[in-house]
This record gives C-alpha cells, sequence and structure tokens, in this order.
C-alpha cells in the first residue's frame, strides 16, 4: 500500500468520496431497479390476466348461445384487439385435456405452432388444473415455447351452474384457457428503465461527488492546505509564517498549536543564538584569558586583568578574585572591577575562612553558586554590591590545593548556568596556574637578586687591602641592600 501513501490528500478525498457515493448509491439503485422491476413484472402479469379473463368471457358467451364453431374465430378476433400488447397464442382445452381452439401469429408477435402446446397433464403448464388445489395455484408461469420464454397464464373453466344444464353435475372443472404472453415488451421495458436510472443514478454521483469534495475542499482540504504550505515554509527556515483565517474547530486548534509551536520555536533560536553568541564570546574570552595569562608575570596585574575580562565578557554585575594571607585563616581581596572593587582594595576587604560563599569554596575545594542569594542564609551581604541578586564562587586551586576564590556576582536571580560554571572552573584553574607561575617567577627573580648582591658583595670584599676596610665594605653594602638605617658590626676578640 505504499502507492497509497504517496498520493495526495486531495485525491484520496475524492476517490473516499466516489467510492462512498458509488456504494451508497449503488445499494439504492439496486432496491430501487427491483422495485420498478415488480411494479412492470406486475403490470405483465396483470396483462395476461385481463386478456384471459376477457377470453373466457366471450368463450361462455359463445358456448351459452350455442356457437361453439364459432369459438375459434372469436379467439382469432381477440387475439387481433390485442395485438400491440405481444400476445403469442391463446388455447382452449376440454375437461380431456384435448386442446379444442387455438389461435397464433397475431400482428407483431412470432407464429407458435399448434404442436408446441401442452398436451398432456403431466406437462408442467397443467398445475393450474390437476396438480394444486385453488388456493395454492400461482397466478402464472414463465415457460419457454419454440426458444422464446412467454408469461403463461391459465384459467380453469369450472362447471358452473349456467354450464351444469349441457354438462351435468359430473365435473367439477370443463377444461381451461391458457394464454401466453411475451417477455419483450417487460425486457424492453426493464432495460429502458435500467439505463434511465443508471444514468440518473451516475449523473447523482458525479453531482452530490462533486459538492461534497468541494464542501470538504473548502472546510477540510484547504485548511490543511494552508498547514502543510506554513509547515514547508518552516522547514526551510522561514519562521515568520502564522496560519490565519482559521476556525474554531479541530483544524483550527491544530493552526493555533501550530501557530504557538512556531512562535515557541522562533523564541527557543533566539534564544539559542544568543547563548551561543554568548558562549562564543565566553569561549573567545578564555582563550584571550589564557594568551594573556601566560605572558604575564606580576600578580597584581593578572588578577586585575582576569576580573575585568570575565566581568565584560559574560556581562556580570561584578567579579573579585580572593588569595589566602600567609596564615591561611583569610581570604584577602587582591582584584575587583568597578568603583566597589577598588574601595574594598583600598580598605583591605577580607573574608575569614568557612564564612559566607567565598568561605566555604575555600573550604570545600568545590564550586557554590547560589542562584538566589536571598533565600540563602549564609550569603553575607555588601553593602557596596546592593544590586547582587545571584552570586558564584569558584576556587582557584591547583589539584588539591585551594590558592584563593573568583567570585562573581549578578543582579539576576539564576544567572549562572551550568556551561558558565564549568567555563569560570576553567578560568580558575588557569589563573591558579598563572599565580604559581607569577609567585614562582617572583621568587626566582629574589633570589637572583640576592644571589647577585652577594656577589656583588664578596667581589669589593675581595677587592680591599686591610682587615678594616673590607669590614667596612661589608657594613656599607649589607646596609644598601637591607635598607636598615643603621649597619653595625661586633667582633668578639678574645
Amino acid at each position: 500500500m505504499r502507492w497509497w501513501q504517496k498520493l495526495g490528500l486531495n485525491f484520496k478525498a475524492a476517490f473516499g468520496i466516489s467510492a462512498t457515493m458509488v456504494i451508497a448509491l449503488g445499494i439504492v439503485f439496486i432496491t430501487l431497479s427491483q422495485y420498478f422491476r415488480s411494479l412492470l413484472w406486475q403490470s405483465e402479469i396483470q396483462k395476461t390476466e385481463n386478456i384471459n379473463s376477457i377470453a373466457e368471457s366471450l368463450l361462455i358467451e359463445a358456448m351459452m348461445a350455442g356457437r361453439k364453431d364459432q369459438i375459434q374465430e372469436t379467439l382469432q378476433q381477440l387475439g387481433q384487439s390485442v395485438s400491440n400488447q405481444q400476445l403469442y397464442s391463446i388455447a382452449v382445452y376440454d375437461d380431456d385435456y384435448r386442446l379444442t381452439s387455438f389461435a397464433s401469429g397475431f400482428p407483431g408477435t412470432p407464429s407458435v405452432q399448434k404442436s408446441s402446446m401442452p398436451t398432456s397433464v403431466e406437462d408442467p403448464s397443467c398445475w393450474g388444473c390437476h396438480q394444486l388445489p385453488p388456493e395454492e395455484r400461482p397466478s402464472h408461469l414463465v415457460v419457454t415455447v419454440e426458444g422464446r420464454q412467454v408469461i403463461r397464464n391459465s384459467i380453469p373453466l369450472y362447471n358452473e351452474e349456467r354450464c351444469q344444464s349441457c354438462h351435468g353435475t359430473e365435473k367439477q372443472i370443463l377444461g381451461d384457457i391458457m394464454v401466453d404472453f411475451s417477455q419483450e415488451q417487460f425486457q424492453q421495458g426493464y432495460s429502458m428503465l435500467l439505463v434511465r436510472l443508471g444514468g440518473g443514478f451516475a449523473a447523482a454521483i458525479l453531482l452530490v461527488a462533486v459538492v461534497l469534495y468541494q464542501v470538504l475542499r473548502q472546510i477540510v482540504l484547504k485548511p490543511i492546505e494552508k498547514v502543510v504550505e506554513v509547515a514547508d515554509a518552516v522547514s526551510h527556515g522561514d519562521l515568520n509564517r502564522e496560519i490565519v483565517g482559521m476556525g474554531g474547530d479541530e483544524i483550527g486548534a491544530l493552526a493555533r498549536a501550530f501557530n504557538s509551536m512556531i512562535s515557541q520555536l522562533r523564541e527557543l533560536i533566539g534564544t539559542l543564538e544568543s547563548r551561543v553568541a554568548e558562549r562564543t564570546k565566553a569561549l573567545q574570552t578564555s582563550v584571550e584569558v589564557s594568551r594573556r595569562l601566560s605572558t604575564m608575570i606580576e600578580q597584581d596585574q593578572l588578577v586585575r586583568e582576569v576580573v575585568e575580562q570575565i566581568q565584560a565578557a559574560f556581562g556580570f554585575y561584578h567579579a573579585h578574585i580572593y588569595l589566602f594571607d600567609d596564615h591561611r585563616e583569610h581570604l584577602v581581596l587582591v582584584g575587583g572591577t568597578g568603583e566597589a572593587g577598588r574601595l574594598m582594595l583600598e580598605r583591605g576587604h577580607r573574608v575569614q575562612r568557612g564564612r559566607g560563599l567565598v568561605g566555604r569554596a575555600a573550604d570545600t575545594n568545590m564550586p557554590v553558586v547560589v542562584a538566589d542569594v536571598s533565600l540563602d542564609a549564609n550569603w553575607l551581604p555588601n553593602p557596596l554590591l546592593p544590586e547582587t541578586r545571584s552570586e558564584a564562587a569558584v576556587p582557584v586551586a591547583l589539584g588539591e590545593e585551594v590558592l584563593g576564590v573568583l567570585d562573581v556576582q549578578h543582579n539576576v536571580v539564576n544567572a549562572f548556568q551550568p556551561t558558565e560554571i564549568k567555563l569560570l572552573e576553567s578560568l580558575a584553574n588557569q589563573v591558579a596556574i598563572a599565580i604559581q607561575n607569577a609567585r614562582a617567577y617572583e621568587a626566582s627573580r629574589r633570589k637572583a637578586q640576592r644571589e647577585a648582591m652577594v656577589a656583588s658583595i664578596g667581589q669589593q670584599i675581595f677587592a680591599t687591602t686591610s682587615v678594616e676596610d673590607a669590614l667596612k665594605v661589608a657594613v656599607r653594602e649589607l646596609g644598601r641592600a637591607t635598607g636598615a638605617p643603621e649597619t653595625v658590626v661586633r667582633i668578639n676578640v678574645e
């Protein structure tokens, strides 16, 4: 049935309507044709009965008048008078079932041979008088005479009281009259009826099918075509299309649901594009921070650059970095954005280990995210940042060693998504490596300075020629190197 699935909805609707109409009107056609056939058949039977009744009356009249020799002529005249009704033959039988009178060859019908008529009571045509009781006798039979089907009507001639003066009272039936009537008029009439009915029903099927199809097209197919058209446009990227002009039925409900889906899809794609742009910018920031961190060797410059770039890239309300002090009891602010960051740096802002989001992140070495700070009892408000609504504290750590915390705040609730936290963790790890490198560089630089100073002092001491001069040089250079206001060398001579 794949071929059927490939067909269009218009064709399926037209085919379904046509098939339904053919079946429904076909049943009506068969019923009506059978009904009219029955009427036509009854009309033909009535003709045979009327002719037989006339023949019976004429026959009895002739016999009562003593004109038995004129019976044949009477039958012939009767046949001539009803020849336009396709009368084949009229036969009269006596009580011994002998054919006493016979007339055929009427105008408009073929002649029937007398020998073709029944000659025995055993003949199927003799049921009317000999085989069945009167109450069970059918009104007619359809028999074949010389290859033609005819309607045969047989009327018994009962021994009535007026006949008993000649025939006595011993016999109940004195004979019968048998009339054969052609079926051609019936067949022609029925065929014509079928042609007319068939033509009428074919026209009715076509008319009703066209009307129903147009109604169905207006009510169902056109709205569905609109939905399909808009769906095709949406599938090709046109999200500005909408289905309009629909009613309140199921298709209208479908159209409204589809419009809602398009609107949501448009918003979703817009949101995704915005998020992709934000993520792209964040990734670019991450790359840029990594590149800049690799070139920085001063810790103060490093933290200042990091917080500024993070705030600009992500659009956060505020960002700052804390580092542990030498005793690892407090987290000291070493870099912050904006005027609030500058003021906190001047005031030496610090957070005790374990307190607030920053302290918890440093203690657990895991990010601490609060979607709504007003619902967190451990959140520490800062009067310099009154618009903070959500906050994320990410540890700056090298493995298990926590160096400090990267803290970011936003002025909207639920601002930090998992992807942003992952990026902040990555940046915090890079900051930790950069801080370690900066500290290592500073330690190496100081060590080199000390070694150079010691070497310089040693060279100057070696250049002296007396102990007194050597001591003077040593005292002078040590004082310069240490910046001490007074340098004294004491020698204990025993």
